[in-house]
């Protein structure tokens, strides 16, 4: 009966999607966890608008184009010391406006490359414990292979692929990826608010 094939298609698809969705959704919240233990005070692109920080050259020029381009005007020194969290609201104002004028991907390309990089480094650092867990069984189950098979090429294989894999979640993944990460986005963010002023 075709209806009973449609019906356990449609089921296998979703028992194999749901979980990669819920996977998904986890490692992103993971993500966001993380992303707050790492900068408490605020991201790079938001701390870098603060004049309590330090107010250069860089920090002022950068104030001025946001405000030019978002049509926000951000608090004074004294109104940042008062008031700390309308500081802040405004900032936030302002870097939303901007982005929202930075949505093409033609234009912004580079900005759009350094937040999926950013995004990437954080969920994956998110979610570093569960890659050595996960790594680390494969490894076992690779020696048990070894032992138990007599055609070893496979399980070899198996075994050499999760060694590099652990290697890799335990010496390049970690949280000052993600610093890196955000310093690169925030310098491309700032560098492309110039072509909004062309």
């Amino acid at each position: 009966n075709v209806s009973w094939l449609v019906g356990f298609a449609v089921l296998g698809v979703e028992l194999v999607l749901f979980p990669l969705w819920l996977m998904a959704s986890w490692i992103r919240d993971a993500g966001k966890a993380l992303e707050l233990r790492l900068f408490p005070d605020g991201l790079p692109t938001h701390t870098a608008l603060r004049l309590i920080s330090g107010s250069d050259y860089d920090t002022k020029t950068r104030r001025h184009r946001l405000e030019v381009i978002s049509r926000v005007k951000l608090a004074t020194l004294q109104q940042e010391r008062a008031d700390s969290g309308d500081a802040d609201a405004r900032i936030r104002d302002a870097l939303a406006a901007t982005r929202e004028k930075m949505r093409d991907s033609t234009d912004f390309k580079l900005l759009r490359r350094e937040l999926k990089s950013y995004g990437f480094w954080r969920n994956m650092a998110a979610s570093r414990l569960l890659g050595i867990l996960t790594t680390s069984t494969c490894i076992l189950l690779a020696i048990g292979a070894l032992l138990v098979m007599s055609e070893a090429r496979l399980p070899l294989a198996a075994l050499v692929c999760s060694v590099v894999m652990l290697l890799y979640w335990l010496f390049v993944v970690g949280n000052r990826k993600v610093v890196a990460a955000a310093e690169r986005y925030k310098k491309q963010f700032f560098n492309s608010i110039t072509k909004l002023q062309k």
